[in-house]
């Protein structure tokens, strides 16, 4: 049995393969009775690619022994810029073999050999909230995208991020449906204003998603939170970070990057993280919790305050907010 003192200490799952993974997200019971399902965003910007993996195991609760696949489309084309808006692609989980004996860079082999889509940086996954099994089985997940340099000098991949939506199968969780719902490619379109999408959250009728640009020096605007309206499919943006830079504090919250003096920072350098629905939580309706990671608010006394070794002179602040009257 484990002690209070392992609660801290993180424990690898080989049963979930190597993966640049930022989330596993896993479904609820309702989705596929009596099975454990796992849905897995690849933060990927290699050849490989960023991919979505499922992990599914016959067993409920058993993260050990069940297999890995990874997504595809039936005729084969792994090209994410081939993927259109307004259009419905049959997909499938395809089988990665002994991927528990793989390493990262194997099972991109594997994924490759697959035919397995070659996403810009998958960063987050939800699924769809609500009492109908099908609603868990609802997937969500963000490309972030990456610059159209190196792997994606073919432009293969998004650039300025997507949002997609995957319906897996009712009676099959290896086979499904893939759309893009916002694409921040078309810069006419209704999500033509997108900075590379990260974080989503994911509601019983709306699909928050939340910017964290990757610098490309063409940002227009700071750091949004746009909500999808899943019924209209409407979007709309539903917050904006706030840098502070005409505050009389303007100095505390802009920082330069790699020294503690003054200098405003640009379009786009704060980020939001982490989003949470804590409605039926804490029993206040439309109320969520964001997490908001502003790079240039620095300072010594945030230095090694988590306890972590691997950068010990990290001194960036963040902050927890608490946010009402969303709708949900």
């Amino acid at each position: 049995m484990a002690s209070v003192a392992d609660a801290s200490k993180s424990k690898e799952l080989p049963g979930l393969g190597r993966w640049n993974a930022e989330n596993a997200v896993p479904l609820p019971k309702t989705a596929y009775p009596g099975k454990t399902a796992i849905i897995i965003g690849d933060d990927d910007s290699g050849t490989g690619g960023g991919q979505v993996a499922l992990y599914l195991s016959n067993t409920v609760g058993d993260l050990e022994n069940g297999s890995v696949y990874a997504l595809k489309r039936t005729d084969n084309n792994q090209r994410e810029m081939d993927i259109k808006i307004g259009t419905t692609y049959p997909v499938e989980f395809a089988l990665i073999p002994n991927h528990k004996t793989l390493t990262g860079a194997q099972i991109n082999t594997q994924v490759d050999a697959l035919k397995g889509i070659k996403f810009a940086r998958v960063e987050d996954v939800d699924y769809r909230k609500g009492s109908s099994a099908g609603a868990a089985r609802e997937v969500y997940f963000n490309a972030t995208g990456q610059a159209t340099t190196a792997a994606n000098a073919d432009y293969s991949r998004s650039k300025y991020g997507r949002v997609y939506r995957l319906v897996m199968d009712a009676a099959d969780p290896l086979k499904g449906t893939l759309e893009v719902i916002m694409d921040g490619d078309d810069r006419t379109g209704p999500a033509k204003t997108f900075q590379n999408v990260d974080n989503i959250c994911v509601t019983d009728n709306y699909v928050h998603t939340q910017e964290d640009a990757n610098s490309y020096g063409d940002e227009t605007h700071d750091a949004y939170i746009y909500q999808y309206n899943i019924a209209t499919k409407a979007m709309k943006v539903a917050m904006m970070l706030d840098h502070r830079r005409m505050d009389t504090d303007k100095e505390k919250y802009n920082q330069n990057q790699t020294a503690t003096a003054y200098a405003n920072s640009t379009f786009g350098s704060w980020e939001y993280g982490a989003m949470i629905d804590v409605s039926e939580t804490i029993g206040v309706p439309n109320t969520f919790i964001i997490s908001l990671q502003p790079h240039t608010w620095r300072a010594d006394k945030f230095k090694g305050v988590d306890g972590g070794t691997l950068h010990p002179t990290e001194n960036q602040g963040s902050q927890m907010i608490l946010v009402k009257g969303l709708p949900r």
